[in-house]
């Protein structure tokens, strides 16, 4: 099984949640708890230009949350590796539903 660090916490991938512009988010677990761990990506977006994309995460999220939007809580941003680890709730996951 597949292994990331996280600010030098080892989780276990168990499997790709899905994939956005922006990075992919895989079902994560340590000490038998689930988390979900996104890591961002690099690849080339034909429609969308982007920034620091890790930069971006960080404060789309704390804009969202100072409005009230409810979402997963963000746990922890490992800057150097462009890997944030998420609250991870059990559920269809957008991708799916959309699809």
């Amino acid at each position: 099984m597949e292994k990331l660090n996280v600010n030098g916490t080892e989780y276990e991938i168990e499997k790709l949640l899905g994939k956005g512009k922006g990075g992919y988010s895989y079902l994560a677990v340590k000490d038998g708890k689930k988390y979900v761990l996104k890591q961002i990506h690099h690849e080339p977006c034909s429609y969308y230009q982007f920034g620091n994309k890790i930069q971006s995460e960080i404060d789309d999220y704390k804009r969202l949350s100072t409005i009230g939007i409810k979402m997963p809580e963000m746990l922890d941003v490992d800057i150097d590796n462009e890997r944030i680890i998420k609250e991870y709730i059990d559920g269809e996951t957008i991708y799916n539903l959309v699809l």
